[in-house]
This record gives structure tokens, sequence and C-alpha cells, in this order.
């Protein structure tokens, strides 16, 4: 259940990200006028990274117990060894990055063009890390990350 909500989040915090960064793009004169604070989008890019840790987390706990070594041990083993957990580090540290974006250029009304599309750039290597590590990249490595990444 806990699984199926983070995914879920993880599909609404990606759109609220990338809807506000691609109206950032659109020339103001031919945007709807909407005013979207500053908290919605960074609270996107900051929670992101937590909803996604839920399956490492999960397996962290399967791995430890299985093994019978600390929650800690085998978590720091996932992270480093394990590609989901790879891809979840490279995810956190985009994330970071976007956050950085929107503390330094967002404004609710306008931002510069060249950072939204810097931004988008991050939200699409966030794609790309978890559709790298998800279950249809398992199975049939660049066909199924790619059609994941789509999905």
């Amino acid at each position: 259940m806990i699984l199926a909500a983070s995914n879920a989040l993880q599909y609404v915090f990606f759109a609220v990200l990338a809807g506000t960064l691609l109206l950032q793009i659109v020339p103001s004169t031919h945007r709807p006028a909407l005013s979207i604070p500053f908290a919605v989008p960074a609270a996107a890019a900051a929670l992101l990274p937590v909803v996604s840790f839920v399956p490492i987390a999960q397996l962290s706990w399967t791995v430890a117990a299985g093994r019978e070594v600390p929650f800690f041990e085998a978590l720091k083993r996932i992270l480093a060894q394990y590609e989901v957990g790879q891809s979840w580090v490279v995810l956190f540290v985009l994330s970071f990055f976007l956050i950085g974006i929107f503390i330094l250029f967002f404004h609710s009304t306008s931002m510069p063009r060249a950072a939204a599309v810097v931004g988008i750039v991050l939200i699409i290597g966030m794609i790309g890390a978890l559709s790298a590590s998800g279950h249809a990249a398992n199975a049939t490595s660049l066909i199924g990350g790619t059609l994941h990444f789509f999905h």
C-alpha cells in the first residue's frame, strides 16, 4: 500500500515540476496568468527523493532481515552497489540542483527561460534514473528502460 502511494506521489510531483517549468518556457504573452507559489514546486522537488526512497527502505528491510545484518548496513550496501540505490542517489543529487534553481530563479510569475530549460533537463535526468532501475529495465535493459521512461 505504501509503495503504491509513493509511486502515485512520484507522478504527481513530476507533473507539478514539469508543468511549472514548461509554463516558464512559454512567453508570458502566450501563457495563462498564473501565480504559482514558490512552495509548490520547491516542495515537489524536495519531497520527490523522499517518496522515491520508499522502495529503497523496503528493500533494505528485506535484505537486513534475510542476511541478518543491521538495517543501515543493508541500506549502505544498496545505495552503493545496487542499481536501484545508485539511481536513487542520482535522483537525490539532481533534485538538490533543481531545488537550487527554484531558490535562485523562481518567481511566481516569471523565471529566466534558460533556468527553466535546465530544470527540465534535470527532471528528464531524474525520470531517466528511475527508469534505469525499474522492473522493465531489469527485464529487457535498454528497451525496458526506454519504455518505462516514456511511460
